[in-house]
């Protein structure tokens, strides 16, 4: 049981007994409360500062080893963006020569690159694959009216003479070998 306290009265020059009030008892347990919070963070934070885990030993050392990783990932980046550089302006020529086109850089159009599009919003990649899918479309349109010469032409769609045509009825073995 708790002791009961009393306090001296000047004016009565009496000792009373103290009574005990809600407004007192709830400003004590607001201070205890707020003592102990604070407390409580203290420890955490200076537990956290001294104490090192197994697991943010972990994550320090992934951490650490992602940093290099990252160093090796943009320096092979950059050897495969020059490639493709490089495989661009081949694709180029090679349209050139196959197509006996001459394009420039500057006339063809700009199409998103590959990081662009991985970086895009939902919208930019709909509307990038759609002008791919444009783009695709055309190329097929104008290999199918390109004027191959008659030596890239398929044989089906050679002119065969008579001739030539009853020697590969009569000997198909031989043509076949």
């Amino acid at each position: 049981m708790s002791t009961t306290k009393y306090n001296y009265n000047p004016k009565t020059l009496r000792y009373e007994r103290v009574k005990i009030s809600v407004f007192n008892v709830l400003m004590t347990s607001i201070g205890y409360l707020t003592f102990g919070v604070i407390f409580f963070i203290g420890l955490v934070l200076l537990q956290n500062l001294i104490i090192e885990t197994p697991s943010e030993k972990y994550l320090r050392a992934e951490n650490k080893a992602l940093d290099r990783h990252k160093m090796l990932l943009t320096a092979q980046l950059a050897e495969s963006n020059h490639q493709l550089a490089d495989l661009k302006t081949k694709d180029i020529a090679l349209y050139q020569k196959l197509f006996e086109t001459n394009i420039s850089d500057e006339s063809a159009p700009v199409y998103p690159e590959r990081e662009e599009l991985l970086l895009a919003s939902s919208g930019d990649f709909d509307e990038s694959a759609y002008q791919l899918s444009q783009r695709f479309s055309e190329l097929i349109q104008a290999a199918k009216r390109a004027v191959i010469p008659f030596r890239q032409r398929p044989i089906w769609k050679r002119k065969i003479s008579p001739v030539s045509q009853t020697s590969l009825l009569l000997r198909p073995l031989k043509i076949l070998k």
